[in-house]
């Protein structure tokens, strides 16, 4: 997975199931409760370029 733009391992992987056939259609990062708290530091740190990009 990706963070701040960076490569970050996972510790594992869960199955996203698709409720049509109830089958595991894809497999999603196991992020720790770390990972988590760092993608959202980095997502807000990256907000106001991206309001910057809309207001132009």
């Amino acid at each position: 997975m990706t963070i701040g733009g960076e490569a970050v391992a996972a510790a594992g992987t869960f199955g996203v199931v698709n409720p049509a056939t109830g089958e595991v259609a894809e497999r999603a990062p196991d992020a720790t409760r770390e990972q988590l708290d760092a993608a959202m530091d980095a997502a807000h740190a990256a907000r106001a370029g991206w309001r910057a990009d809309e207001q132009a």
